[in-house]
């Protein structure tokens, strides 16, 4: 999954606790393995980021990125290794 999110400002980090009770296990059960996840500008943006990448735990394999090519290459590479 590529979540891209520098068009959103401010922080989200209050969706963070509906993300991990709601979506995380929807997801986890459609199969969700890997999560390039680019983070909104700003500090706050990238505290929410973090917030949620804390919340994954090991439940699957998410990575930070400021950059969407990097975000695409490395999801990529996961899925390659993966088969």
């Amino acid at each position: 999954m590529l979540n891209d999110n520098r068009g959103v400002l401010g922080s989200w980090k209050q969706a963070n606790e509906w993300i991990e009770a709601q979506w995380m296990p929807q997801a986890l059960a459609a199969g969700l393995r890997y999560h390039a996840h680019i983070v909104a500008p700003g500090v706050f943006g990238q505290a929410s980021a973090e917030d949620m990448h804390l919340r994954v735990g090991n439940s699957f394999q998410m990575r930070l990125f400021e950059n969407i090519e990097e975000a695409q290459t490395w999801l990529r590479h996961m899925q390659q290794s993966a088969s």
